[in-house]
């Protein structure tokens, strides 16, 4: 995270990388009417070159997981998601008072099933005005995948937050790699401890 680091505190590339993530993707053309500099494409090949940023059809974006280091680098806000693995409707129950007791107000609640309780919970979650994820929780590789694809859809419009609390071991294995690989903010309710990870 230096290299980001220091990229966010260069005049010209942290204003570069600002103007990314409030436009979420914007072509050279763009960039350049907001920042006039002859040195832009330049800026550019160093940001691709480190990764932070990345080419798109329509232009550039930064790359999906840096997006969350970013936004907390720069205090940019965002509508927040809140992800949360569970196994039966109990778990379901609770939820949304843990987000509140956790000081979150999510926009959206999505929770992570195991494929094979999907129809078991659908209706609950349904109930509970949530978007159910069903995943194959018996292979956190796969699961990792599927999660990984669901947050670099969103991540540019909305901060996703996972909650462990009710996670079974291969969840909680996939959710801490999605929450470690986008840097995104975690945490578990143990004995009504709350500790974020």
């Amino acid at each position: 995270m230096l290299i980001l680091d220091k990229e966010a505190r260069h005049t010209i590339r942290g204003k570069i990388l600002r103007l990314l993530l409030e436009m979420r993707e914007a072509s050279f053309r763009d960039l350049l009417v907001r920042l006039p500099v002859t040195t832009l494409d330049f800026h550019l090949r160093v940001l691709r070159k480190e990764q932070i940023v990345e080419a798109t059809d329509k232009g550039y974006r930064v790359n999906p997981e840096k997006v969350q280091y970013l936004r907390n680098k720069f205090n940019i806000k965002a509508d927040v998601i809140l992800i949360v693995g569970v196994e039966n409707e109990k778990d379901i129950e609770v939820v949304k008072k843990e987000a509140a007791r956790v000081n979150l107000n999510p926009k959206e609640f999505f929770y992570m099933v195991d494929s094979k309780s999907a129809d078991a919970l659908k209706g609950v979650i349904e109930k509970h005005e949530g978007v159910m994820l069903a995943v194959n929780s018996e292979n956190p590789e796969k699961a990792f995948k599927e999660l990984a694809k669901f947050v670099e859809e969103r991540i540019y419009n909305v901060e996703p937050v996972i909650n462990l609390s009710h996670a079974s071991r291969l969840t909680t294995i996939a959710l801490m790699k999605l929450g470690e690989r986008y840097g995104l903010r975690r945490f578990l309710i143990i004995d009504g401890e709350i500790l974020w990870i």
